[in-house]
């Protein structure tokens, strides 16, 4: 069974999210590309009203994140090359 574009690109989007999430947080350059060439392919087969339905649920979509990293507060002197918080 064929899938309709919309259906196509929701999973082509999940796919690539799971495998970023999978890989560590980042795709190599050619596995990303490969992604977005076939997120555009899609995309375009979408009609305006799909389109819009898509952008309309990419900007309900939150992060949460579950803690905020613990940061110490670090002296630096003027022209000094130290970062001025370091995890702890």
């Amino acid at each position: 069974m064929k899938q309709q574009p919309l259906e196509r690109y929701r999973i082509l989007l999940s796919q690539l999210l799971f495998e970023r999430e999978a890989a560590g947080g980042d795709l190599s350059e050619e596995e990303e590309s490969r992604f977005v060439a076939l997120l555009d392919e899609v995309w375009w087969q979408l009609g305006p009203s799909n389109q819009e339905q898509i952008e309309r649920e990419l900007r309900q979509v939150t992060v949460q994140v579950g803690e905020e990293p613990e940061l110490v507060d670090l002296a630096v002197a003027e022209g000094s090359s130290a970062l001025p918080r370091k995890a702890a």
